[in-house]
């Protein structure tokens, strides 16, 4: 009876140091590992939950949640992401080996980013030449284009309302709405001839995790962008 007990008390002891120390374990492993892939980012954070943590070892997480500030997608400069999931599995071999964060499954993945005024000028100033003379503002659901150009030695003031919108599973397009030069508006052909000559798409590469951009929100010079990875994938 004693050895009985004396196993129970050593299996429960077992668990609970499990417990207490497996999350931050496997956490600072994926924070190691997305600081690896993501050099330039200023914070990595992780943080999982899972009860019983001993699951942890064979790669099974109840809650995940990981944040990540300054860092590359693609081309872009993206001020902060943030990803949650639940009831996730990931490679723990692969993970324990250093050789990076691979979700083979997950009941739910979300992801947020955010793109700042300033990371949508860069973007753009770099893509379009001639841009600089124009700059992007995010006002509350609209996107505005305002700046100037010379044309036989006047100068003409120039305004291109319009939205951002889901162009694909990680593109974004902005889209002219309206275009007005020294405060006249122009006609719509003129407006299609802007959409096409100033093709703004902002592509995030290839999507970590396999999520989705699904929708979009301005709001305090501030673009937000919304993804999620199929349920079961």
């Amino acid at each position: 009876m004693r050895r009985i007990a004396a196993a129970l008390a050593a299996a429960i002891g077992i668990l609970t140091i499990a417990q207490l120390t497996l999350p931050r374990a496997l956490e600072a492993r994926i924070e190691r590992a997305l600081s690896r892939s993501f050099e330039e980012a200023s914070l990595v954070r992780a943080e999982i939950r899972s009860v019983p943590a001993v699951e942890l070892l064979w790669g099974r997480i109840d809650r995940a949640e990981l944040e990540l500030r300054r860092v590359v997608l693609g081309e872009i400069a993206v001020d902060a992401v943030r990803v949650d999931g639940e009831e996730l599995w990931v490679d723990a071999p692969k993970l324990f080996r250093g050789e990076g964060v691979d979700v083979k499954a997950a009941k739910a993945l979300r992801a947020t980013l955010v793109l700042t005024e300033e990371d949508v000028n860069q973007y753009f100033w770099s893509r379009i030449q001639g841009a600089k003379r124009f700059r992007v503002s995010l006002e509350r659901g609209q996107a505005r284009v305002a700046g100037s150009f010379s044309l036989f030695g006047r100068e003409f003031d120039v305004r291109v309302n319009g939205k951002f919108r889901v162009a694909g599973p990680a593109s974004v397009a902005f889209v002219p709405e309206q275009v007005s030069v020294d405060d006249a508006a122009v006609p719509q052909f003129l407006i299609d001839l802007v959409a096409s000559e100033w093709q703004l798409l902002l592509h995030f590469g290839e999507a970590p995790f396999s999520i989705a951009i699904e929708d979009l929100l301005i709001e305090d010079g501030r673009l937000w962008v919304y993804g999620a990875r199929p349920a079961g994938g």
